[in-house]
């Protein structure tokens, strides 16, 4: 199974960049992406002060660490990007110009773990000052404004070239929604495809504004570190480890994982190491995530079965080998992931806390949940994003609840992956619009994955 690098999802998507809509009717084309589970809106236009401001009056979060500020500069930024915004106050009715952005959250916590609230609540006025959103968690506010290209507010402002100023155009908004799933993820392998640093913190930035929307929220990176390829990641207890990395320049140090963990977590996003050498569960404490990947897929068994151990043959050394790994993960009070390979071959004597991760083509997710294992599903031939003979809209509308009827049994699917590069694909122009935004490159709407423009032309036609 070769799973997909960073570099593939982001040849999947080109568009030309044009963050205006100047022209009332071009209004009905806007799509709030993905679409929330409740929203209504009215007729009426009022505009975004140049110099809005956060409120959080009655906020029992405080914000200490500066994820909540944060997130709102990074949607001001890319709202009002480099565009001359007219600040003649005396040409607009003061009592439609919004000041301020007001947050309630309830929770006091900024601990991000697996099964956070992330619902949210957020209501524009057509007059007022202010918005109005309530959110029970941190993580739920940063929804609607954090690093995602996709959040709603940004979504909703419009600058228009003609008056110059932020317009939110069909005023009043009221917007409720809250995610599907309770682990929602996208995966990255740097043990098959070494990526430099600053080529990953360059990467980590655009999966925050790409993958984060077909099922509403990313929640999850799922870093795919190490592998029989190569093992770039330091591990100070077992400093020679990393001389299994494809040369020296080729690695990641401990301090940068940690690094990076900080980085999404600032970003409403957990990070799952994927670490299939049973003797390193320490190594996951820098992730900070109740989950940990064993891995367990595609097991070469040849060696084993030419010279057994202590009366084992190669598949008895596979299965000693993944449960032992099992648990001592458990032992350090991690859940443990396993890929579907482990459940197949001898999923009778699993610990029932595993969850299975699905990415065989097919119908075998029916069968883990069944036998009352937690199941992620990422079919490859639905949501890799390397198979670019699927048809976009098979990537888009696979569910993942597929013959899985009994309601016990869906509880127990936790994830179906994120797909925005997909979903773009069914947008078109005005979703490929915003992405590019953020300079992503990508690829013409009619052409497969890797393809390119045909000539020079419009991007809005190509």
């Amino acid at each position: 199974m070769e799973r997909v690098g960073l570099g593939i999802i982001f040849v999947k998507l080109l568009a030309c960049y044009l963050l205006t809509l100047s022209d009332a009717s071009d209004i009905q084309k806007l799509k709030i992406w993905p679409m929330p589970n409740s929203v209504s809106y009215g007729s009426e236009t009022i505009y975004l002060s140049n110099n809005v401001v956060l409120q959080t009056a009655g906020n029992k979060y405080v914000d200490a660490s500066g994820i909540l500020k944060d997130a709102f500069l990074r949607t001001i930024d890319l709202i009002q990007e480099d565009h001359f915004i007219d600040t003649v106050a005396s040409v607009v009715d003061p009592s439609l110009v919004l000041v301020g952005i007001h947050v309630v959250i309830d929770s006091s916590s900024d601990e991000l773990q697996h099964g956070i609230d992330g619902s949210y609540k957020l209501v524009i006025p057509s007059q007022g000052d202010k918005t109005s959103s309530q959110a029970p968690t941190l993580y739920g506010a940063l929804q609607y404004f954090s690093c995602h290209i996709q959040q709603t507010f940004s979504q909703i402002c419009r600058y228009d070239v003609i008056s110059k100023r932020v317009l939110i155009q069909q005023a009043p908004w009221t917007i409720a929604d809250h995610p599907r799933f309770p682990y929602r993820g996208i995966l990255i392998d740097t043990a098959r495809h070494y990526q430099p640093l600053p080529i990953i913190s360059h990467r980590l930035y655009d999966l925050c504004n790409i993958v984060v929307g077909a099922v509403k929220f990313q929640n999850v990176l799922h870093w795919h570190i190490v592998d029989t390829q190569s093992f770039p990641l330091e591990i100070p207890s077992y400093p020679k480890l990393w001389d299994g990395a494809y040369s020296v320049y080729e690695r990641y140090t401990f301090a940068y994982a940690a690094e990076i963990v900080n980085y999404v977590k600032r970003r409403g996003i957990n990070v799952l190491a994927e670490l299939d050498v049973p003797r390193h569960a320490r190594s996951c404490k820098i992730f900070n995530y109740k989950f940990v990947h064993r891995g367990g897929d595609e097991v070469d068994t040849t060696c084993s079965k030419k010279t057994p151990h202590n009366g084992m043959d190669g598949d008895m050394a596979y299965r000693y080998f993944v449960q032992r790994a099992q648990q001592i993960a458990l032992s350090r009070g991690y859940e443990v992931i396993n890929w579907e390979d482990t459940f197949d071959d001898f999923g009778a004597n699993m610990s029932k806390n595993t969850v299975i991760h699905n990415w065989w083509p097919g119908v075998l997710a029916p069968g883990i949940v069944k036998a009352g294992f937690r199941c992620i599903v990422s079919n490859e031939d639905k949501w890799y994003l390397d198979w670019l003979n699927t048809l976009w809209q098979d990537f888009y509308s696979h569910e993942p609840l597929t013959n899985i009827t009994i309601p016990s049994e869906q509880e127990l699917v936790i994830e179906k992956p994120s797909m925005a590069p997909i979903s773009s694909k069914l947008f078109g122009p005005e979703l490929l619009q915003q992405l590019v935004a953020l300079g992503v490159a990508a690829a013409p709407l009619e052409e497969p994955g890797r393809g390119g423009p045909e000539g020079p032309g419009s991007c809005y036609v190509q």
